[in-house]
């Protein structure tokens, strides 16, 4: 198949170089034409498949994914196209500017990128929390420029309405994208900012080029006051290591438990000293009140549950995965008086020792384990991971290894979602 392509473009560049000039010239406008409108259909394709969520089911993460990885477009070419597309489905007018060329793939990205930024900060985006669905996770990670360093740093961002958004868009029909570019620094600022890069530069080693704010040079400059005594010449790159490395061990799965300090130990008597001055004052007061003779102050010390009597009406325990009936973990027919409990035997049973959390990393790599059947493709996505229950908590479904796959956010609620809401709840395979 190869070969016969190759043949292929072999004849037609022999055929093109014996053209006429105006013949040339002609068929060259004539291709051009019909590559906008191929380019649109692309792009209409793209907001059906997002809007069926189909790459779901093909086993990828997100629209960004599939169309890096099963179109294959590079990162920046499919985050264009991803960005357009929904500024052709939120804005009007868009279609027709990018059909007759005066509006390219690039600034209407650039537009988008800024009103969905804008979006993101005007609604509060929390910094935990599964994501929104059709949400690239790949763009999020910053292999594609869907995050300015500006928001990245808590910077202020405008607040448009529609019809301002309008007049931006209309403003950059015909300019070119180092215009629209001053057009919305104006706007923002922080969008003027250079947005962050990784360079590899051979040998291991890479750049990293990315803007902080304020408050976090000083974090570095003090961190590296603070390991002087380690090494006294440590670069900004080697505290980032540093940090990377920490960072792993204390947020890995995989990664085995660090070792708590004992209490006896040297650490301990140094937090004991940095202890909160109400603290240090109400054991000291204990120390010289003791309510019994002879008791010691730790003896004496008030107990957390002292206050709380109805604790010993609970299980001591955790209960075993499904040991309650169901009809009293949804509160079927027991009174109101006991729904705080049933909460509280149902978060029970939906908690999942970190030592099962770390065996199920391991078995499934630290990646998402979803496949789809017809093409046997694993969605093998690390972004938004979460724990999912097989068999679900409310239908007697335990926090043993064998019950729990790990998901990406995507993929977790695809699979828990109503039959109505996807095409093909059976292409999901545990």
């Amino acid at each position: 198949m190869t070969n016969v392509t190759e043949a292929a473009s072999e004849e037609l560049v022999s055929t093109v170089a014996v053209l006429p000039d105006q013949v040339l010239l002609e068929r060259t406008r004539m291709l051009a034409r019909h590559e906008q409108a191929l380019q649109l259909s692309v792009l209409d394709h793209l907001r059906e498949i997002e809007a069926r969520r189909l790459y779901l089911r093909l086993g990828y993460s997100s629209l960004f994914d599939y169309t890096v990885r099963e179109l294959h477009y590079t990162e920046a070419a499919a985050w264009r196209r991803i960005k357009t597309m929904r500024l052709c489905r939120e804005t009007r007018g868009v279609r027709e500017w990018l059909q007759d060329g005066s509006l390219n793939l690039s600034n209407a990205a650039l537009l988008q990128n800024s009103f969905e930024r804008w979006d993101r900060s005007a609604g509060g985006r929390a910094a935990t929390g599964a994501p929104p669905a059709g949400t690239d996770a790949a763009s999020r990670a910053g292999s594609a420029p869907s995050a300015t360093p500006g928001e990245a740093a808590g910077a202020p961002v405008p607040v448009l309405d529609a019809h301002a958004r309008q007049r931006l868009v209309e403003q950059a029909v015909g300019k070119s994208t180092r215009q629209v570019q001053q057009m919305l620094a104006e706007v923002d600022p922080e969008a003027a900012a250079p947005a962050a890069r990784l360079r590899a530069l051979g040998d291991g080693r890479w750049e990293l080029k990315t803007v902080i704010d304020a408050e976090c040079q000083r974090g570095l400059q003090q961190l590296r006051e603070l390991l002087s005594h380690v090494d006294p010449h440590l670069t900004v790159g080697q505290l980032v290591g540093r940090l990377v490395r920490e960072g792993l061990d204390r947020y890995d799965p995989s990664r085995p438990p660090r070792r708590k300090r004992n209490s006896n130990s040297a650490g301990a008597e140094r937090s004991s000293r940095t202890a909160a001055p109400e603290t240090a004052e109400r054991v000291v007061a204990v120390a010289e009140n003791p309510r019994r003779p002879g008791r010691s102050a730790k003896q004496t010390a008030p107990s957390p549950q002292a206050d709380l009597p109805e604790r010993a009406a609970l299980p001591k325990s955790r209960p075993a995965a499904g040991s309650f009936p169901l009809d009293r973990i949804l509160g079927g027919a027991g009174s109101a008086k006991r729904t705080s409990t049933r909460k509280s035997r149902l978060a029970s049973v939906r908690s999942i020792p970190a030592a099962i959390k770390r065996e199920v990393w391991r078995r499934d790599q630290g990646c998402c384990t979803f496949v789809d059947r017809h093409t046997g493709r694993r969605c093998g996505s690390r972004f938004f991971l979460e724990m999912d229950h097989i068999v679900p908590v409310a239908v007697g479904g335990g926090a043993e290894p064998g019950n729990l796959a790990l998901r990406c956010a995507a993929h977790h609620r695809y699979r828990h979602s109503r039959p109505g809401q996807r095409s093909a709840a059976r292409d999901s395979v545990s």
